[in-house]
């Protein structure tokens, strides 16, 4: 299942077998998401390591 920073589902696999799944996620939305509702604002980088990191830190 792929779900948008709104909690829209855009992309969702069937039950009966493996299924591959994508979906075309907008960046600005995403950052705009995040700008509203600063849940980044109290992280802890250094505990989560790299699986926190921002997407505004990822080079594109």
């Amino acid at each position: 299942m792929i779900i948008n920073p709104e909690g829209e589902i855009l992309a969702e696999a069937g039950d009966a077998k493996d299924e591959i799944i994508s979906a075309t996620l907008n960046r600005e939305a995403l950052v705009d998401v995040r700008r509203r509702k600063p849940f980044f604002r109290d992280r802890r980088p250094d505990l989560d390591g790299p699986l926190v990191t921002a997407s505004e830190d990822i080079a594109p």
